[in-house]
């Protein structure tokens, strides 16, 4: 590749390197062309294509090569997010490429955001999940397709920054622990998907953990997907009342909801939890507008 590496920066290389970074994160896709500008910023390029991982059948053994011609400290520096979406072919085909999963996850120690869809296999879900303090800035985790429970996760430390969480609905009872038990101190979001038997599922052995869930005073936003909104949300309320609660949030759901939602979020867009904490914040603001009207 012929780059232009005498080309003098016009502005100051961190505002720069600032410009270009925008750009790239905002639009990936503007990465092959932003390369080619100077050697610098194919330099800078290259940290921001490790920013947001994505491993599922198709990729997985080309993805892994290329992680792991990266040493642990690059990785460690440039990986912000994870996503392993749905291996359950490999699980039982190759035990190597499991190991080479988890290697590459005990790398990946500067993560902002992890995302688990896969019924995973113990001997590293157990290594991953019960080590969370190896991962500082961790602040988003999604679980799906897997039941975890709470023994899983780590005894209670403030080292635990996670403050989002996307969980199995069947495994709504190991997250009442976990909250309770303050495992993870500082869980403030929460999100569901349901799909179209939840209202029955809602209303079974999980609606006590669901009420104590919603109404424990550290939680601030609890999001629903439902499948079809249609009427859904107040056939629900009328069902289970505390899903008035003013922190629960509807969302409509399509079956590859969770995918572009995490797009959204790694590109530094607005995605669910920042649309659901604008919705909870007018709601804050019209009932103190309520209530001062009422003293006024």
């Amino acid at each position: 590749m012929n780059y232009n590496v005498n080309m003098e920066p016009l502005l100051p290389p961190e505002l720069e390197q600032r410009i270009f970074s925008i750009s790239a994160i905002s639009d990936p896709r503007m990465m092959s062309t932003l390369h080619l500008i100077s050697s610098r910023v194919n330099e800078w390029m290259e940290g921001i294509r490790f920013r947001s991982i994505v491993l599922n059948r198709s990729n997985f053994s080309s993805t892994i090569q290329i992680i792991e011609a990266k040493n642990s400290q690059f990785l460690a520096q440039h990986v912000r997010y994870c996503c392993i979406d749905r291996l359950d072919t490999l699980q039982t085909t190759s035990e190597r490429l499991m190991y080479q999963l988890q290697q590459a996850l005990l790398s990946f120690t500067g993560m902002n955001g992890l995302a688990l869809w896969i019924y995973i296999p113990g001997i590293w879900k157990n290594t991953l999940l019960a080590n969370l303090s190896r991962y500082p800035n961790l602040k988003v985790l999604s679980l799906a397709l897997c039941q975890i429970p709470a023994s899983i996760f780590p005894p209670p430390s403030s080292s635990i920054g996670i403050t989002h969480i996307t969980w199995d609905f069947t495994s709504i009872s190991a997250l009442e622990e976990l909250i309770y038990r303050s495992q993870m101190p500082r869980l403030t979001h929460i999100q569901w998907n349901i799909g179209d038997d939840g209202l029955t599922t809602l209303e079974g052995p999980h609606r006590s953990s669901l009420i104590r869930i919603i109404t424990f005073p550290r939680i601030q936003c609890v999001v629903m997907h439902i499948r079809d909104m249609t009427g859904t949300k107040t056939r629900y309320i009328d069902a289970i009342p505390e899903l008035g609660h003013p922190s629960v949030v509807f969302f409509s759901f399509t079956e590859d909801c969770d995918f572009h939602d995490w797009r959204r979020m790694t590109s530094d867009k607005i995605d669910c939890w920042a649309e659901a904490d604008v919705i909870i914040k007018a709601r804050q603001v019209a009932k103190r507008s309520t209530v001062e009207t009422a003293f006024n």
